[in-house]
């Protein structure tokens, strides 16, 4: 089965927040009188337009999307758009490869934690405001596939 997933980039949405904090700071210096605000504030249509701005902008800076394949023999985790200024590579990765998977929690995120034979750790971190993709149903079967996979192995070990 392949599961489309949207992924997010902490290190963008760090950099994408402090910038758009830095902006509204030098904003204010810039735009607002000396005399401070006066009650003519901008209209509802600047906030609106800036507000959607915002959002298209996070979306093509923070957000990435995949395609994840799970089969009997493997994951396949392919990019469809990769994170902005990030290149990630395409990964295949075997069943007898991965040591553990499992789901954490951050404040704003589920993060998918595949650890490796090797030692190595894979994190994938997923918005929990993120409705709109497989990511769920995905890691559903992406455990219980891995939990069979482990089973057989300890039958044969037996």
């Amino acid at each position: 089965m392949t599961y489309k997933v949207k992924l997010v980039s902490q290190m963008n949405a760090g950099i994408f927040i402090v910038s758009l904090i830095l902006l509204v700071v030098l904003s204010i210096v810039i735009f607002v009188p000396q005399g401070g605000f006066h009650g003519d504030g901008p209209p509802i249509f600047t906030f609106s337009i800036s507000a959607i701005s915002i959002l298209f902008l996070w979306q093509k800076i923070v957000t990435g999307r995949s395609e994840w394949t799970i089969d009997e023999k493997r994951i396949q985790i392919v990019w469809t758009r990769n994170f902005l200024f990030w290149n990630n590579q395409d990964k295949v990765l075997n069943w007898s490869e991965i040591e553990e998977i499992r789901k954490g929690y951050d404040t704003h995120y589920h993060v998918l934690k595949i650890k490796l034979v090797s030692g190595n750790k894979l994190k994938y971190f997923h918005s929990i405001h993120t409705r709109r993709d497989e990511f769920e149903e995905m890691f559903r079967i992406l455990c219980e596939t891995f939990e069979a996979k482990r089973n057989q192995l300890e039958q044969r070990l037996s």
